[in-house]
């Protein structure tokens, strides 16, 4: 049948073209110019849905995306393709072309790019610091992330020298103990992920970490604990601090190493 002759289907007479964009047609142009030259009866070449040829199935998983659903939309031009719906390794949804996913041109949330810029470290993706490290950029970079407005929109950031060089991470994460049963923790809960605000603890040991950001009166200014370790006037460290106002010493007294008044 010549592509430009009219047809009639359900009644009506329209151009094969403008058939294609009724919002009854369930294929693009060219698949239904196809059924109507092989024979097909015009409204059936309209309205059947098109056969799912996509090679991937539910629970397939390619790169970082598993797919969970997928279905067959059509675009503006009336072109049909497979879409569907993915679960990122970092826990993100992500909806998109299901070809794209499957021959590799996609193969993540956009995770994988904010994560590592450089690539993957070979042959430890998948260690506890570097799925730690992924947390830890997409709670402070990515806006979709659940956990986002309680680290990145309180300007939490991390380390450039791990964000920017994972194995940096890695390394330090081995040399300070990172074990299994413990999680990366920030000593000052308002500060960023830095070397020097970082430990790898328990949750008893992040519980009692509490302590670290009480507030202190001294010199008449008010900072936490750790911020007063970082002041230039602090003469000992954060544990020596807090055993010393336990005791009863003066903040000042505590804070800039002073003997304590008799």
């Amino acid at each position: 049948m010549p592509k430009g002759k009219d047809l009639l289907a359900f009644g009506e007479i329209k151009s094969i073209r403008q058939w294609s964009m009724d919002k009854r047609c369930k294929v693009p142009y060219m698949t239904l110019v196809s059924r109507l030259n092989n024979g097909m009866e015009a409204d059936m070449a309209i309205s059947t849905e098109q056969i799912d040829q996509c090679k991937m199935q539910i629970g397939d998983k390619i790169n970082r995306l598993t797919l969970i659903e997928k279905y067959i939309c059509k675009n503006k031009k009336g072109r049909t393709k497979t879409v569907g719906k993915f679960l990122c390794d970092c826990g993100e949804k992500y909806t998109g072309s299901v070809s794209l996913v499957y021959n590799q041109h996609v193969k993540s949330c956009g995770c994988l790019r904010i994560d590592h810029p450089n690539g993957l470290i070979h042959g430890k993706g998948g260690s506890k610091p570097l799925i730690t490290l992924t947390k830890m950029i997409q709670r402070c970079y990515n806006t979709k992330n659940k956990r986002y407005g309680t680290y990145g929109g309180r300007g939490i950031r991390v380390y450039d020298e791990w964000k920017n060089n994972p194995i940096n991470f890695y390394n330090w994460s081995i040399e300070n103990g990172c074990a299994d049963n413990l999680s990366i923790d920030r000593l000052d809960e308002n500060y960023h992920y830095y070397p020097e605000n970082c430990r790898w603890a328990t949750h008893k040991q992040q519980l009692e970490s509490g302590k670290n950001n009480r507030q202190i009166l001294a010199w008449n200014e008010i900072k936490s604990t750790l911020h007063w370790t970082r002041d230039y006037r602090c003469k000992t460290d954060i544990k020596t601090i807090q055993k010393r106002l336990d005791e009863g010493w003066s903040t000042e007294d505590a804070i800039g190493g002073m003997e304590k008044s008799t």
